[in-house]
């Protein structure tokens, strides 16, 4: 090998060892901010934990969109966190999958079969979502029943309604009787 071969060698290590640490620091702020920005508790995040619920952090894939959405989950129930953060403050409106839920409204038609076709027959779409951190299984999917003021609660919970023994406690949230956490304004 000659002088200018070994130079150029030289020079494509370099760049390649340049690159490598670059893209190491890089992915090490990303971290960091990720790791920053997840230790900021919402309101919602802290009224779940303070209600003895779990935070749930799901994505959906609509289009080509991801939307991320986190739930509360209360025993078996599992209904959007901004959503019953907003229930319990009565300043602010009452969001469609906390009063639906509560109406639980009888079916119209012998079309509510199962959970997903109630939430239509009560206005809302369904959205599918998938477990993206921890507290579920992994790779575990929901059916979310989301209305038009983008409030969303699971198909299941919605569907089963307050009569729901696996939902006493979130009926129990929602009427009051277990009061929400003392939270800022959003």
């Amino acid at each position: 090998m000659n002088q200018t071969q070994t130079h150029r060698i030289e020079q494509v290590t370099l760049k390649i060892a340049i690159f490598f640490a670059s893209l190491i620091l890089f992915l090490t702020q990303t971290i960091l901010i990720s790791f920053e920005a997840a230790a900021k508790e919402s309101p919602a995040n802290r009224n779940c934990r303070v209600l003895e619920g779990q935070n749930l952090y799901l994505s959906s894939y609509e289009d080509v969109r991801v939307l991320d959405l986190h739930l509360c989950r209360i025993d078996e129930a599992r209904v959007g966190a901004l959503a019953l953060f907003l229930h319990l403050h009565p300043e602010r409106v009452s969001p469609f999958a906390t009063e639906i839920y509560l109406e639980h409204p009888k079916c119209e038609s012998n079309n509510c079969q199962n959970a997903e076709l109630y939430c239509e027959q009560v206005g809302g779409q369904v959205v599918k979502s998938y477990r993206s951190s921890f507290g579920e299984p992994q790779n575990q999917s929901f059916k979310l029943c989301q209305f038009s003021d983008n409030s969303y609660i699971e198909t299941e919970t919605l569907w089963r309604g307050p009569g729901d023994p696996g939902n006493f406690k979130l009926n129990q949230i929602l009427l009051g009787e277990i009061p929400a956490a003392q939270t800022e304004p959003l």
